[in-house]
């Protein structure tokens, strides 16, 4: 009758005052089942009447549920329900399959990735490197491709400052040593006359002095590659420089040209100041004095260059020296203004080579400028020339 009563799935023991068993549904019949007196649902139903408890297993990973109600006749009706945990269902039932889910999971969307990032991908593959802002394959990318560009537009602008700075050195190597090999030519050729006794005595000194000019130009123009090869490696630097006046400076040049200019017929005027600025005093007295020997050089007989250095406020502006040579010259080719600065450029050649210039006089002037933060400007026609530099105070 107890088993119409109750569910396929629970067990029921009929447990007498005393603690024996009576009856129990998953007991083989006649097999001896312990005493149940001592079990906390028998006792609490005996106690109290209804009670209820739940017991796990570690071994079976299992929880069972037990309620007990005492009977008429004195006896205790005590039913019991299996119900496996969480855990347990997990290992037993679902472990297996779930893993071929998860496998199979894994696999699918390792699968998709790819194909997605191919896909995603792709585009970028077309992009064309040299122009990547022509076809962006997405609007999120513009931003990326637009640094690509200007990257790409920094570096071919570079490459280019490279390959001229590198042209101007071969080409700088091969002026100097152009340079220097003329007047070792004639420095050799005439020593090797005297060495060998063919030269009379009456042109030992002709040839002596020969060879000493050639010397000097030779000296002046290691001395102008030096120079130059400082400014070039920033070995002058802006840090060092100390106060400097530059009309006792333009004084002191002109003096030792003064028998330049009397060998080359012409008249050396000054109109100088005392302005005192912060700079190197060996740097602007080499300019000062290239730019007034040019001057003198490149002047015509019964000429003369005035030399003039004051202090200038123009417009309300920060104050700066005004440093200006003018001469009576033979005057500077239109063509040629914007190329005069560049080193060993000569307007007349056949000119430069009876003058003995080295053609790297104007170029130290202009560096002497800019470390200044100061320009040189130029001015020209048939009768004369007009340098002008311009340093700030």
């Amino acid at each position: 009758m107890l088993q119409n009563q109750v569910s396929f799935d629970t067990r029921f023991t009929l447990v007498a005052h005393d603690g024996s068993v009576l009856y129990d549904s998953e007991a083989s019949q006649g097999a001896m089942l312990e005493n149940h007196l001592d079990r906390p649902e028998i006792q609490e139903a005996f106690e109290t009447g209804l009670c209820t408890t739940r017991r796990y297993s570690e071994t079976l990973e299992t929880y069972t549920i037990y309620a007990a109600q005492p009977l008429e006749n004195g006896s205790v009706i005590r039913l019991a329900e299996t119900r496996g945990s969480v855990f347990g269902v997990f290992e037993r039932d679902l472990l297996v399959p779930l893993s071929v889910i998860l496998l199979l999971a894994a696999v699918s969307v390792f699968a998709l990735s790819r194909l997605l990032a191919k896909r995603v991908t792709k585009p970028f593959d077309q992009i064309d490197l040299e122009h990547p802002l022509d076809n962006p394959p997405y609007c999120e990318a513009i931003p990326l491709l637009a640094r690509i560009d200007a990257q790409q537009t920094t570096l071919q602008n570079q490459n280019r400052q490279l390959s001229k700075a590198e042209s101007m050195r071969r080409d700088f190597s091969a002026n100097v040593s152009h340079e220097m090999k003329t007047p070792l030519q004639v420095i050799s050729g005439y020593a090797e006359l005297m060495k060998s006794g063919v030269v009379p005595e009456e042109d030992m000194v002709r040839f002596s002095a020969i060879i000493h000019s050639e010397a000097q130009s030779m000296r002046a123009l290691i001395d102008d590659v030096l120079t130059l090869s400082r400014l070039d490696a920033d070995a002058i630097r802006q840090g060092d420089f100390s106060p400097v006046d530059l009309g006792a400076l333009t004084k002191k040049t002109s003096a030792r040209l003064e028998k330049l200019a009397d060998d080359c017929s012409v008249c050396l005027m000054l109109d100088v100041e005392h302005v005192v600025m912060q700079g190197d005093e060996a740097l602007l007295g080499q300019m000062i004095h290239n730019l007034i020997e040019n001057a003198i050089r490149y002047n015509r007989p019964q000429g003369y260059v005035w030399v003039t250095v004051r202090k200038r406020h123009p417009n309300n502006d920060s104050p700066h020296a005004e440093i200006e040579i003018r001469d009576t010259g033979i005057g500077i080719p239109q063509k040629s203004i914007n190329k005069i600065f560049e080193r060993f450029y000569r307007v007349e050649k056949s000119r430069s080579k009876k003058t003995g210039g080295t053609g790297l006089g104007l170029a130290i002037a202009k560096h002497a400028a800019l470390l200044h933060n100061g320009t040189i400007t130029v001015e020209s026609a048939s009768e004369g020339s007009r340098f002008t530099v311009y340093l700030p105070l």
